[in-house]
Formats: structure tokens, sequence, C-alpha cells
């Protein structure tokens, strides 16, 4: 699929921890920003193709998405019985799971968050192990689950979250037991540590890496103060309002996946009310809370991390929901039926998805080069409602004019962007150019996919008169949205 916006910039900075002299990078070059874990895997898998390279990174984070399928297999299958585990482990790699940009399953493509949602759901595990364990084993779970969370969150500065509850339950559970608190409080002493010491251990080859530490911090405070424009429910804001990570939980999935998750989960809390649905809905706690009512800013695609909570949950729900039927006086084929009925839905989805993902075809500034090289058009092109990153990763060395230059007499083509959600790069001068220079005739569309129109220039290209720009829609940054 075409490249989304983050993606190089992590692959460049990737390629650059593994490949440069490390006590070189400055922090403003380094993407440090973002902590280095996630980072430094995709760069050790671009070892084995020799340079800086996204398809590379999304191996990893494919693989790092379907570990975390496995590892909900494993956690929930030793709990609530193998089919459950199974079907937890399905739901975390096949539903839908797109995000502004792409209709295809988020886990795909090389951010940070596949990464730090595997570690995630390790942790999730090894917490529950924690909790469960006495004495000695105890400790060492705490000690792993430490580790798990400072991976967690050297991915993605955000990563302990869902631990925060969960621990806070087990503390607070203990308290009638002085001894067993003591024991509590010393496991979570450890954890906090052993997490710390695994953030820290992720900087080390650098040099200097304490500064970069708080840079990060630094960043994600500004980045939360200042807030960051995003497009949702016919609207853009650089503050959205604490629903928005859930809309776009919801649109990313559809209606209908999310009812059924909804719906499974709630069957859950109803049905079993046990230990296991109360630890899940701990670990979703946490996420909801801050990421709705104390973070600024929201993105589409950070709802994704906190999914295996809710992929559980949705196990554990049909699961007892079809132990609850097997057990009434019902005709053997009602209770089968009742359940195929439910899990119709995320199948249905699922084939649907892995049907959009067979046939994937390119568009877009990726078939741009082609398309030019075949019309023999080599200059400058003029360019609205396509991002410039699209361009430099795919055409690196194509001179593309994001705005109308001084003089028209150089350009070779233009390309118009197909409208989108909160496009900044909508010019309406260039559109302006296209409809008065189409209508005269100096311009000759030659290709039109889902994602932009190109023209070739035929003839000398005339400025349109301010009244003619005017005539243009206005940028409107929520159409689409």
């Amino acid at each position: 699929p075409n490249v989304l916006s983050d993606e190089p910039t992590y692959a460049i900075a990737a390629w650059r921890y593994v490949h440069s002299n490390l006590r070189s990078h400055r922090i403003i070059n380094g993407n440090f920003q973002h902590p280095p874990l996630a980072k430094w895997l995709y760069g050790i898998a671009q070892l084995t193709v020799g340079h800086a390279s996204v398809p590379a990174d999304r191996v990893v984070a494919a693989m790092a998405t379907l570990l975390t399928g496995v590892v909900l297999v494993i956690w929930i299958a030793r709990l609530a019985g193998r089919w459950t585990g199974l079907l937890a482990g399905a739901l975390a790699v096949l539903l839908p799971e797109a995000v502004q940009g792409t209709t295809l399953r988020f886990g795909r493509y090389a951010f940070l968050d596949p990464v730090a949602e595997l570690f995630v759901a390790v942790y999730l595990l090894l917490l529950w192990e924690w909790f469960a364990s006495e004495r000695r084993r105890a400790w060492l779970f705490a000690a792993a689950s430490g580790v798990a969370i400072g991976c967690a969150v050297a991915s993605k500065e955000n990563g302990f979250l869902a631990a925060v509850v969960p621990v806070l339950l087990c503390v607070l559970a203990s308290w009638r037991e002085p001894r067993l608190l003591v024991q509590r409080l010393g496991q979570m002493g450890l954890a906090v540590v052993a997490s710390l010491g695994t953030f820290a251990l992720t900087y080390a080859p650098f040099s200097s890496p304490f500064p970069r530490i708080p840079y990060l911090i630094q960043f994600q405070a500004h980045n939360s103060r200042h807030g960051h424009v995003i497009g949702f429910a016919g609207r853009v804001s650089g503050h959205p309002p604490w629903w928005a990570n859930l809309w776009f939980a919801g649109h990313g999935m559809g209606a209908a996946v999310t009812v059924f998750l909804l719906a499974s989960a709630a069957l859950a809390g109803v049905l079993r009310r046990d230990r296991l649905v109360l630890f899940c809905l701990g670990a979703l706690a946490g996420p909801v809370i801050f990421h709705g009512f104390i973070a600024g800013v929201a993105l589409s695609y950070y709802w994704t991390l906190w999914a295996p909570p809710v992929f559980a949950l949705a196990a554990l729900g049909v699961a007892e929901f079809a132990r609850r039927l097997r057990v009434m006086p019902l005709p053997g084929p009602v209770p089968a039926g009742a359940v195929a009925l439910a899990l119709a839905v995320p199948l249905l989805a699922s084939l649907s998805l892995t049907r959009r993902t067979a046939t994937i075809t390119s568009y877009g500034p990726q078939v741009l080069g082609p398309v030019l090289a075949q019309h023999g058009l080599t200059g400058p092109v003029l360019s609205s409602g396509v991002y410039a990153y699209e361009f430099t990763y795919y055409l690196p060395h194509l001179p593309v004019l994001m705005s109308p230059p001084a003089s028209l007499a150089a350009v070779d083509a233009v390309v118009i962007g197909a409208p989108q959600c909160r496009l900044n790069t909508d010019n309406r001068t260039t559109r302006s150019i296209v409809a008065v220079n189409l209508a005269a005739g100096r311009l000759r569309r030659i290709h039109a996919d889902p994602a932009m129109t190109v023209y070739e220039v035929t003839g000398h290209l005339a400025e349109p008169a301010p009244a003619q720009i005017a005539a243009q829609p206005p940028v409107n940054l929520a159409a689409g949205c």
C-alpha cells in the first residue's frame, strides 16, 4: 500500500541508529520526540536490505501484529479454554483496523504502535501471572512485567498506560493482609525499577542519552499544550473532545464490528464477573482516561495500542454466551446457530478485509513516475492536494512545486490530489490554474486514480485572474472528515 506520513521518518531514523555514527546524532534529526526501541528493531530489519526501507520496517510491524495475536492465544487459552484463546488471537489479527489514509489494517504499517502493542499484550500476560503468583515466583513475574512495560514505553511513550490500573488494583486488593501488602508494594517497586532500567537501556548506544529523554518529555508536553490538528466527525480541531479516540476506533473497525465487540465485552462483564474481566477492564481504564481527559491531542490510530484487552473481553463474552446456551434446555442446533450468527459479523468483516488486502493496487504518487515517463514529461510538476512527503518518498529527484511559481512557463504537468480529510496542501490558485487552462485546451488529462489526477501541459499556461481564483471553493479542512 501507499506510504503513510510517518513511515519514511521512522525508516530514516532507524537507519541512522544502526548504520551511522551514533555519537554524531543530534537530537533534532534522530526522531527523538519518540522513544527508540521500535526504530532499533526497524533498523535491524533494514540491515538485511542494506538501506533505509519502509517495506523492511513493515515486515517487523506485521510480525509484531501476528505475535500480539499469539500472545493473546496463550494468555486467554490458559485461563478460559483453547477455543476462547484462539478467538481472541483471531480478533486481534484479522479484524479491520483502518486509520485515516488507508482502508487496510494499521498493524501492517511501519509505525511505532504495532510494536508497542505487542509489548502491551506481553506485559498484560505477565502482570496476570504476577498477580496470580506467590512468594519467589511473584517477584520473578514482577521483574518480567517491568521489563515488558519498559519495552512498551521504549517503543511508544504512552505504552505503560494499560498497566497502571491493574497494578493499583492488585496492591489495593492486598490491603487487608499487611504482610502481602508489603510484598506487593515491594514487587511494584521492583517492576518500576525494571521498567525504568529497560527504558533507559534502549538509549545507551547514543552519546549523552540523558538529554534525549527530557527532549521527548518536553516535545510531548508542548504537543499536548498546543494541539495537533486532526479531522473527525465532520470537523477539525487541534484539541479534540474526549470521545474522539472512540470515534476513530468505531470508524476504523466499522459499525457492525464495533457493535459486536462492545456487545461481547458487555456479555463478559455481565455473565462472568470474575477477576479476568475486571483485569481487562482495568487495562482499558488507564488509556481511556488519559487519552480522553488528560492528553491534549488525539490521532486516528492511538486507539489501536489498547485493542488487546478489548479483544480478550470480546472472546470471553462469546465463550461465556456459548457456555450458557449449552446448559439451557434448547434444541441442539439452536445454541450452535446462535453462536454462528454472532460470529458471522467478525467473520464477514475479516473476509472482506482479506479480499481488500489481496487486491491492493498502486495509485497516487506511487505511479506518477511511470505516468510522466510514458508521456515524456521531465520538467517541474505543479501540485495541489498531495503531501510533499509522498513525492519525496516515491520521486525524490522530481522537481515539485507545492504552490504556483512566479512564472508557469517551465511547468510540464499539474497534479491535483483527490479530496481528503484535513488536506493542508490544497491550493485554490493551483486549482484555478487547472480550471482556466483545461477549459482553454492548454491542459490535457493523462491519468486519474482514487488519489490524484494528472494533467499534461499542452500550451502556454495562463495565469488566472483574481476573480477566477475567488470562484474556486475555499479550502475546507473538514471536507471528507
